[in-house]
């Protein structure tokens, strides 16, 4: 299956799949937010711990993984440092929507760079949902399928 037919079908089961609507204590941002503060410091633990067990990740250099054991394996031998600085390029998502109140979807624009120079624009996108304690309280939301997908240089303006 190809990756954007992952998404949206991710995106589809999850908008049908029942949740209980709760209060979260976190914004679904936040995950990206740790997603690339974490990048940035060559943490394939915590990244990893962000997904699903089941969730899809995809790099914008081909690279693919399902499951979190197989997403923190792929992490783990992403050369962080050489592929440069993950930024965020705005405080706030380029799109958010809540399909229902149990999953988001989010698309922020972000841009890697090494020693000030760009190397890539990116989008990052991701279906993200709650996850729930054993107890069923409210936890941190995590990623169900994230993608990184490279923009070239010249069509996000520089």
């Amino acid at each position: 299956m190809k990756p954007r037919q992952t998404l949206i079908s991710v995106a589809l089961l999850a908008a049908l799949w029942p949740c209980a609507a709760a209060a979260h204590r976190h914004e679904p941002t936040e995950v990206v937010s740790s997603f690339v503060r974490n990048w940035n410091q060559g943490d394939a633990g915590v990244m990893a711990g962000l997904f699903e067990t089941d969730a899809d990740y995809f790099q914008p250099f081909g690279s693919y993984a399902r499951g979190r054991e197989a997403i923190h394996a792929l992490l783990r031998k992403t050369p962080f440092a050489e592929l440069g600085t993950l930024e965020l390029v705005k405080s706030k998502p380029t799109r958010m929507r809540f399909l229902n109140p149990c999953l988001a979807f989010v698309e922020w624009e972000a841009r890697l760079s090494n020693a000030g120079t760009v190397r890539a624009r990116l989008l990052l996108v991701a279906i993200v949902v709650p996850g729930v304690s054993a107890a069923g309280d409210s936890q941190e939301w995590s990623f169900s399928a994230f993608r990184l997908v490279s923009i070239p240089i010249e069509a996000a303006g520089k």
